[in-house]
C-alpha cells in the first residue's frame, strides 16, 4: 500500500505502527504492563522475569541497532542533516538503553520483576520507530538539506528536546537518590519523589483522589510544617528527607510536602 512516501514497504509498517499504537492504548484500559515490584506480580507472577537493569538495557538495545543500520543504507546517510540526527539520536538512545540502566539502585536480593512480554512489546515498538524515523531521514525526506538548519522548525524542534532531556534526566536523578547508594534490603521500596516537576505531579494526584486517600492500607495526605503532627519514627535512617515511611515530619522539607503513612489493613 501507498498512501505516504510512495514506497510499499514504508507505508504499509506505518499503518501497521498506528495500528499497534491503537492496540496498546485500548488495552491500557483494562490491565496494567508487567513491570516492577509493585505491578510486576511479584513471585506469584507468571511468566519469564528479568532483573531490573537486565530487562531494561535488553528492552532498549534495538534502538541502539536498528536505527544506525536502516541509517546507513540509505542514499543520504552521508549529508550533514541526517547525520545530525543520528547523533542525537544515538545519544539519546545510549543515555536511555546503557547509563540510566546502569545507575539504577537496585536493592540486594529483590526479586526479578521486569516481564519478558514488556521486553517484546518495547522491541516491537522501537525496530518500528528506529525504521520510521532512519529510513525517511536519507531516503524519503528529500527537504533534509543545510538549510533545514536554519528553518524554525528545526530550531523550535531541537529547543524542546533539549528541555525534554534535561528535564528527563533530572528527575531520574531525583527518583534515583530516593534510595541509597548502595541499599539495605530492609529499605522501603517505594517512596514519594520531591522536587521539580514531580511534586506538580503528586499534589495534583493527590487533590484529585480526594477522599480515595483514606482507604485503611493507604493514607496519603498533604501537609504543611504549620499544620503536620509527628508521630514515632520506625524508617531507615538511610531515608532520604524527601520521603517519611511511617515517621515525622521534617520540620526542614517546604509546605505542602507529601507524606505517605502505610499502615497494614485491619483484620
Amino acid at each position: 500500500m501507498q498512501w505516504y512516501t510512495g514506497n510499499t514497504v514504508y507505508d504499509t509498517l506505518l499503518l501497521v505502527g498506528f495500528a499497534y499504537a491503537i492496540l496498546v492504548m485500548v488495552s491500557s484500559y483494562f490491565g496494567t504492563a508487567a513491570y516492577g515490584g509493585r505491578f510486576g506480580g511479584g513471585k506469584r507472577a507468571k511468566g519469564i522475569k528479568l532483573g531490573s537493569k537486565a530487562g531494561w538495557i535488553l528492552m532498549e538495545l534495538p534502538g541502539l541497532l536498528v536505527f544506525p543500520i536502516v541509517f546507513f543504507m540509505g542514499p543520504n546517510s552521508d549529508q550533514a542533516v541526517p547525520l545530525f540526527f543520528l547523533g542525537v539520536w544515538m545519544f539519546h538512545y545510549t543515555n536511555r538503553a546503557l547509563v540510566a540502566p546502569m545507575l539504577m539502585r537496585v536493592q540486594p536480593g529483590s526479586t526479578a520483576s521486569f516481564s519478558l512480554g514488556v521486553v517484546i512489546a518495547g522491541w516491537i515498538t522501537l525496530f518500528l520507530h528506529g525504521y520510521f524515523n532512519a529510513a525517511y531521514l536519507t531516503e524519503f525526506g528529500t527537504h533534509y538539506t543545510t538549510d533545514w538548519f536554519s528553518d524554525p522548525r528545526f530550531q523550535i524542534g531541537l529547543a524542546i528536546y533539549a528541555f525534554g532531556f534535561v528535564l528527563n534526566v533530572h528527575s531520574d536523578r531525583i527518583l534515583r537518590n530516593l534510595r541509597s547508594i548502595n541499599p539495605s534490603p530492609d529499605e522501603p521500596r517505594y517512596k514519594i519523589p520531591h522536587g521539580s516537576l514531580l511534586q506538580m505531579k503528586f499534589e495534583q494526584r493527590s487533590e484529585k483522589q480526594g477522599s480515595n486517600t483514606t482507604k485503611p492500607s493507604l493514607k496519603a495526605i498533604i501537609a504543611s510544617p504549620s499544620r503536620a503532627r509527628p508521630t514515632q519514627s520506625t524508617s531507615s535512617t538511610s531515608t532520604p528527607n524527601r520521603f517519611v515511611s511511617q515517621g515525622s515530619f521534617n520540620s526542614s522539607e517546604t509546605p505542602s510536602t507529601l507524606l505517605v503513612i502505610v499502615r497494614p489493613p485491619s483484620p
